[in-house]
């Protein structure tokens, strides 16, 4: 059994006004603070999905995650999410029986570990 972790980042925080995925808590990008809590739980098995601002995001993302550019991401979460599903399914194939999906602003995300 393999859990494998969706972390959403591709939307454009236009009501935030910048990227919300680059804003800096405590030394760390908000969206490594995300994706690290997530390889805490998925080692490995993190798959970011990105879109908006990618140029920009992608070279932030700390660690050997698994990024993902969602060409659609305007159409919303659930472009994000398949986008990401189709990802995981050809690079964990049948290994992968669940899927843990998470947000990359989710500011206090933490792992118990």
């Amino acid at each position: 059994m393999a859990l494998v972790s969706l972390v959403l980042a591709a939307g454009s925080a236009s009501r935030f006004g910048s990227s919300k995925q680059l804003v800096n808590i405590d030394g760390q990008t908000l969206l490594n603070r995300a994706v690290e809590a997530f390889n805490m739980i998925t080692p490995e098995r993190v798959v970011v999905v990105l879109g908006a601002r990618f140029e920009d995001i992608y070279p932030t993302v700390n660690g050997a995650y698994h990024c993902v550019y969602a060409s659609n991401w305007q159409q919303g979460m659930s472009a994000s999410i398949a986008s990401g599903m189709e990802y995981a399914l050809t690079e964990f194939g049948d290994r992968m029986t669940h899927v843990a999906i998470g947000l990359g602003d989710q500011i206090n995300i933490r792992s118990n570990n």
